[in-house]
């Protein structure tokens, strides 16, 4: 699940995710949306 060290590293979200894509580049979907998915138990209304 994403999530950000701001205020204590503070860096932009387009740096933050860039990083995510670098290190995670085939989980993605993961880490921006099944782990809350999941981690919530809701469909969110959408199908992945």
């Amino acid at each position: 699940m994403f999530g950000t060290d701001y205020p204590i590293r503070p860096q932009n979200y387009e740096a933050a995710f860039r990083g995510i894509t670098e290190i995670f580049p085939n989980q993605k979907k993961d880490v921006f949306f099944r782990n809350a998915q999941d981690f919530f138990d809701a469909s969110f209304g959408i199908q992945a």
